[in-house]
């Protein structure tokens, strides 16, 4: 099972619900993005064959923004920096949503 919190910046007021990193669960394994082109950091599907991203040593390789596979993106790990303002996002611990 997977699980997401929303992290968000005092700064500039941005918020998101993801994941923060590589997450696994049932049906498939994910991976959060910063999207430069959007300006936005958004969980990704990074296979369908989530026993894969088990092994320690997995890496996501397959990864994209949602709405461009032809936009700039890089994997982002929370907290990290915000992609509007670069300002350090902060995770709030008590909006965790359990993901199937």
């Amino acid at each position: 099972m997977g699980t997401r919190k929303r992290h968000f910046c005092r700064q500039c007021d941005y918020e998101a619900t993801v994941s923060g990193g590589d997450d696994v669960g049932m049906a498939a394994a994910t991976t959060t993005i910063h999207c430069h082109n959007c300006e936005e950091i958004s969980d990704v599907v990074t296979t369908n064959e989530p026993w894969l991203a088990t092994d320690k040593d997995w890496v996501p390789i397959d990864y994209h923004c949602n709405r461009s596979e032809g936009h700039q993106v890089e994997l982002w790990v929370g907290p990290g920096a915000c992609p509007k303002c670069s300002n350090t996002m902060e995770v709030d611990l008590t909006s965790t949503i359990d993901w199937d």
